[in-house]
Protein backbone atom coordinates (compact mmCIF):
# COMPACT_ATOMS: atom_id res chain seq x y z
CA UNK A 1 0.00 0.00 0.00
CA UNK A 2 1.47 3.35 -1.05
CA UNK A 3 1.82 6.04 1.54
CA UNK A 4 -0.48 8.99 1.09
CA UNK A 5 1.46 12.24 1.05
CA UNK A 6 0.71 14.57 3.93
CA UNK A 7 -1.41 17.54 2.89
CA UNK A 8 0.45 20.79 2.56
CA UNK A 9 0.07 22.97 5.59
CA UNK A 10 -2.35 25.74 4.86
CA UNK A 11 -0.87 29.20 4.87
CA UNK A 12 -1.72 31.96 7.27
CA UNK A 13 -3.68 34.15 4.85
CA UNK A 14 -6.88 34.44 6.90
CA UNK A 15 -4.98 34.55 10.19
CA UNK A 16 -2.69 37.30 8.88
CA UNK A 17 -5.65 39.29 7.54
CA UNK A 18 -7.31 39.28 10.97
CA UNK A 19 -4.01 39.83 12.81
CA UNK A 20 -3.17 42.81 10.58
CA UNK A 21 -6.60 44.33 11.24
CA UNK A 22 -6.06 43.77 14.98
CA UNK A 23 -2.64 45.44 14.81
CA UNK A 24 -4.04 48.38 12.85
CA UNK A 25 -6.86 48.83 15.38
CA UNK A 26 -4.34 48.57 18.24
CA UNK A 27 -2.12 51.19 16.58
CA UNK A 28 -5.13 53.52 16.21
CA UNK A 29 -6.00 52.96 19.87
CA UNK A 30 -2.42 53.68 20.96
CA UNK A 31 -2.35 56.85 18.84
CA UNK A 32 -5.55 58.02 20.52
CA UNK A 33 -4.20 57.25 24.00
CA UNK A 34 -1.00 59.14 23.24
CA UNK A 35 -2.89 62.08 21.75
CA UNK A 36 -5.10 62.50 24.82
CA UNK A 37 -2.65 61.36 27.54
CA UNK A 38 -1.89 64.90 28.71
CA UNK A 39 -5.53 65.99 28.93
CA UNK A 40 -7.43 65.86 32.19
CA UNK A 41 -10.90 65.81 30.63
CA UNK A 42 -11.16 64.09 27.26
CA UNK A 43 -14.05 65.16 25.05
CA UNK A 44 -16.83 62.56 25.33
CA UNK A 45 -16.70 61.73 21.61
CA UNK A 46 -12.92 61.11 21.82
CA UNK A 47 -13.40 58.87 24.84
CA UNK A 48 -16.16 56.94 23.06
CA UNK A 49 -13.96 56.50 20.00
CA UNK A 50 -11.02 55.35 22.13
CA UNK A 51 -13.24 52.78 23.86
CA UNK A 52 -14.52 51.59 20.46
CA UNK A 53 -10.98 51.20 19.11
CA UNK A 54 -9.94 49.19 22.16
CA UNK A 55 -12.94 46.86 21.80
CA UNK A 56 -12.37 46.38 18.06
CA UNK A 57 -8.67 45.62 18.60
CA UNK A 58 -9.48 43.26 21.47
CA UNK A 59 -12.14 41.40 19.48
CA UNK A 60 -9.88 41.01 16.43
CA UNK A 61 -6.96 39.94 18.63
CA UNK A 62 -9.14 37.26 20.28
CA UNK A 63 -10.23 35.99 16.86
CA UNK A 64 -6.64 35.82 15.61
CA UNK A 65 -5.32 34.23 18.80
CA UNK A 66 -7.87 31.42 18.48
CA UNK A 67 -6.43 30.49 15.07
CA UNK A 68 -3.20 28.54 14.51
CA UNK A 69 -0.16 30.37 13.15
CA UNK A 70 1.53 28.21 10.53
CA UNK A 71 4.33 30.42 9.26
CA UNK A 72 7.17 32.42 10.79
CA UNK A 73 5.32 35.64 9.95
CA UNK A 74 2.23 34.28 11.68
CA UNK A 75 4.23 33.41 14.79
CA UNK A 76 5.70 36.93 14.86
CA UNK A 77 2.22 38.44 14.52
CA UNK A 78 1.00 36.28 17.39
CA UNK A 79 3.99 37.29 19.51
CA UNK A 80 3.19 40.97 18.91
CA UNK A 81 -0.40 40.40 20.01
CA UNK A 82 0.79 38.61 23.16
CA UNK A 83 2.98 41.58 24.07
CA UNK A 84 0.00 43.90 23.53
CA UNK A 85 -1.95 42.07 26.21
CA UNK A 86 0.76 41.96 28.88
CA UNK A 87 0.94 44.84 31.32
CA UNK A 88 4.60 45.82 31.56
CA UNK A 89 6.31 48.18 33.97
CA UNK A 90 8.12 51.33 32.86
CA UNK A 91 11.23 49.29 32.02
CA UNK A 92 9.17 46.94 29.82
CA UNK A 93 10.28 43.89 31.75
CA UNK A 94 8.60 41.27 33.89
CA UNK A 95 10.15 39.46 36.84
CA UNK A 96 10.55 35.69 36.36
CA UNK A 97 7.87 35.02 39.00
CA UNK A 98 5.18 36.96 37.13
CA UNK A 99 2.42 34.76 35.68
CA UNK A 100 2.93 36.36 32.24
CA UNK A 101 6.72 35.88 32.27
CA UNK A 102 6.77 32.69 30.13
CA UNK A 103 4.59 34.26 27.41
CA UNK A 104 6.57 37.52 27.54
CA UNK A 105 9.90 35.68 27.29
CA UNK A 106 8.76 33.50 24.38
CA UNK A 107 7.28 36.48 22.51
CA UNK A 108 10.56 38.38 22.92
CA UNK A 109 12.49 35.39 21.59
CA UNK A 110 10.17 35.05 18.58
CA UNK A 111 10.56 38.74 17.76
CA UNK A 112 14.33 38.64 18.24
CA UNK A 113 16.33 41.84 18.19
CA UNK A 114 13.37 43.93 17.03
CA UNK A 115 12.19 43.89 20.64
CA UNK A 116 15.49 44.44 22.44
CA UNK A 117 17.54 46.64 20.16
CA UNK A 118 15.37 49.16 18.38
CA UNK A 119 12.30 49.91 20.48
CA UNK A 120 11.88 52.86 22.74
CA UNK A 121 8.54 52.01 24.23
CA UNK A 122 5.77 54.58 24.68
CA UNK A 123 4.24 54.59 28.14
CA UNK A 124 0.92 53.28 26.80
CA UNK A 125 0.73 49.99 24.92
CA UNK A 126 3.64 48.93 22.79
CA UNK A 127 2.91 50.25 19.30
CA UNK A 128 6.45 50.19 17.94
CA UNK A 129 6.37 46.41 17.49
CA UNK A 130 3.92 46.96 14.65
CA UNK A 131 6.47 49.12 12.88
CA UNK A 132 9.57 47.01 13.44
CA UNK A 133 8.37 43.51 12.75
CA UNK A 134 7.37 42.80 9.16
CA UNK A 135 3.80 41.73 8.50
CA UNK A 136 4.70 39.47 5.57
Amino acid sequence: MAATPAPKAAGDAEFMRIATCAQDAQAAFVASVERWSGVIHMPPDAETEQDRLFLVADDLRRQAMSMPARTAAGLRAKARMVLDTIGLDDDDVLPPGDQDFPAWSLARDLLGHAYDTFCTWPPHRKACLFLLCPRS
